[in-house]
């Protein structure tokens, strides 16, 4: 296995569970977040090492979009759980 097989799995693994968890109800989602965030700099080594030049920008972009999901959903959420705080499982269901 390469060090190119090994930033694909990072992709998927980071990203693409990152991407799966937001997408759920449950409060443990947020945490997805950090996982999107923490595959950005296999995403920037990619795309730099690749010379994707528009995947690297947007990449950059992604990262601060993870960024502000990080700040909102697992800094600031617990401190006030009526900021942007998911809504508990029994809350969806009875709705």
């Amino acid at each position: 296995m390469n060090f190119a097989d090994i930033t694909q799995i990072g992709i998927i693994a980071l990203t693409g569970t990152g991407i799966w968890m937001i997408g759920r109800p449950e409060r443990w989602s947020r945490w997805g977040y950090v996982l999107g965030l923490a595959g950005q700099p296999v995403w920037l080594y990619m795309s730099l090492h690749a010379n994707l030049w528009g995947v690297t920008i947007v990449t950059l972009l992604c990262s601060y979009g993870w960024a502000q999901g990080v700040w909102f959903k697992v800094v600031k959420a617990p401190k006030d759980p009526d900021v942007l705080a998911a809504a508990p499982v029994d809350e969806l269901i009875n709705s």
